[in-house]
């Protein structure tokens, strides 16, 4: 899921870059945010429950805390949702593979 997810964004943002270029100095902003807030240096269930509902919507969290329970069968990951990141990788895939096909013409000059 982290490949298909990773392809599916990339295909998606470089499409849309090709339409707003702006984008190409925004993603990096909002993607550095979505790091610092993806759980790398705590875990979701560190976090308050308010603040838990609107942070496990960002996918890369949703990884990091599927990873850490196939590192420890034993880690508490109620909140996560498989079938999230998987509707998720497909649409971004689907709609990156999309966006490329109607953006070749631009990507050629």
């Amino acid at each position: 899921l982290v490949t298909a997810l990773g392809l599916g964004l990339g295909a998606t943002f470089s499409s849309l870059c090709a339409w707003l270029p702006i984008l190409a100095k925004l993603l990096p902003m909002v993607f550095r945010i979505l790091f610092f807030v993806s759980g790398v240096f705590f875990s979701l269930k560190n976090l308050p429950y308010g603040f838990r509902e609107y942070i496990i919507w960002n996918p890369a969290l949703q990884l990091i805390e599927w990873i850490r329970v196939s590192l420890a069968p034993a880690y508490p990951a109620d909140d996560v949702n498989i079938a999230y990141l998987a509707t998720l990788a497909i649409i971004t895939m689907t709609s990156g593979l999309l966006l490329e096909r109607q953006s070749r013409k631009r990507f050629a000059t």
